[in-house]
């Protein structure tokens, strides 16, 4: 059985699944993973579409190859996450936490990381045509 809890070790998700990326992806498109702790998973080509993951911890998450389309990641904490390829098209990433992290290969479409800090983050070959990139730091 896998769980999904907050920050606070409370259970905000959980169902028959053997793996995370499992039972995330079993979840309804745009369901509510505000403040979820998710730091260290294997979410590898995870279909996160549409997740609300506003205040997540994933420091050290691998979402390589994974879809936040659309994802809602405000705030988020994603220092140190791998996100080779990752496709965020669309993706709200206001005042995230990118220090460090992979996003080589990225697509960063008309993505919203306005206030984001993207230092020493990998940033090779990301395409960002139509990004919201005010006040980020880099």
């Amino acid at each position: 059985m896998a769980e999904i809890k907050n920050i606070h070790g409370e259970i905000i998700a959980s169902g028959p699944q053997k793996t995370l990326k499992e039972l995330i992806e079993s979840l309804p498109r745009g369901y509510d993973l505000i403040g979820a702790d998710l730091k260290g998973s294997n979410l590898r080509g995870a279909d996160l579409t549409g997740a609300d993951l506003e205040d997540a911890y994933l420091a050290g998450t691998c979402l390589r190859d994974a879809k936040l389309i659309h994802a809602y990641l405000a705030d988020a904490y994603l220092t140190g996450a791998d996100l080779r390829n990752a496709d965020l098209t669309n993706a709200y990433l206001n005042r995230a936490n990118l220090t460090g992290a992979d996003l080589s290969g990225a697509n960063l479409n008309r993505a919203n990381l306005a206030n984001a800090d993207l230092r020493n983050a990998d940033l090779d070959k990301i395409s960002l045509t139509g990004a919201i990139l005010t006040g980020i730091k880099s």
